[in-house]
């Protein structure tokens, strides 16, 4: 079947716009590192009593630093889980980088360190190449210079165990990075940390991230180590009552820890208070 020289026009031009949409559209979806759309999760019998999350929203622009906050029981390991492929969602969906998410796409730190103990520190940062079937020779190589550069120089054939807390979870990081993903999940890295370790590994944390950009979600209970850190902060409340609330986190970088000390901070932690306590007023 043949068309008039105007019908084949149109149809050329209809396709030129379809065309166009796509690529906007995957532009978007470009744009945006982890998204989730109307995101419901329940663990066991699926009750609207024992859900954790109820049709939640989150989309995290790439390059952007995300933290989670919010009182225990608030489903914020559960979201990582979802992010990272290891459970999947009750409702809803969960995107990384556009695509459906699947275990292996994010790089996933968990709350402890999970160090294998057998493993020296180079080892453990070699296991994700191990797993790939990578070039051996040049992840070496980069987990050395690596090791340099996080403050872990000298440790390459140093067990766990010889270890002090900070230097593993420095070491643990590596094996993180060493995934070499664009999406990193921190779940309360420093949590176990003493307080001058943890500034210690803020000033680490941001200079990596500053230089490589990637796009971290970082889970956190400390108010100004979520301020100090973050481009965006997000609270969530509990037994997914509500969207998580967010709020932007509008201070200049390179930030210093020092920034703890100002009525900068002190205003950003009040607002994170009443966004925490509203939800149980």
């Amino acid at each position: 079947m043949t068309f008039s020289a105007p019908i084949q026009s149109l149809v050329q031009q209809l396709g030129i716009i379809a065309k166009e949409r796509e690529i906007e559209r995957y532009r978007r979806d470009w744009a945006v590192a982890v998204k989730l759309e109307q995101v419901s999760f329940t663990y066991g019998e699926k009750s609207e009593d024992t859900a954790v999350l109820r049709d939640m929203n989150m989309h995290v622009p790439r390059g952007e630093f995300v933290s989670l906050l919010g009182k225990s029981g608030t489903g914020k390991s559960t979201v990582f889980k979802l992010i990272a492929g290891l459970i999947q969602p009750s409702n809803g969906q969960v995107l990384v980088e556009g695509e459906p998410c699947e275990a292996g796409r994010v790089g996933y730190m968990p709350q402890k360190d999970l160090l294998l103990p057998w493993r020296t520190v180079l080892g453990n940062a070699m296991l994700a190449c191990e797993l790939s079937g990578g070039d051996r020779k040049l992840a070496k190589s980069r987990a050395l210079e690596w090791m340099a550069r996080i403050g872990l120089e000298g440790c390459a054939d140093a067990y766990p165990h010889e270890l002090s807390g900070g230097m593993r979870q420095r070491a643990a990081f590596l094996r993180t990075m060493m995934t070499d993903k664009d999406v990193l999940l921190l779940d309360e890295p420093f949590g176990a940390l003493d307080a001058l370790t943890k500034r210690e590994m803020h000033l680490w944390l941001l200079s990596f991230w500053e230089q490589m950009q990637r796009t971290v979600l970082f889970i956190t209970h400390d108010l100004e180590e979520a301020v100090l850190l973050s481009d965006r902060v997000f609270v969530l409340q509990a037994n997914g009552a509500g969207q998580p609330q967010q709020l932007r986190i509008d201070l200049p970088r390179p930030r210093k820890p020092e920034l703890v000390h100002t009525i900068q901070m002190l205003d950003y932690r009040k607002r994170l208070e009443r966004m925490i306590y509203a939800q149980h007023d």
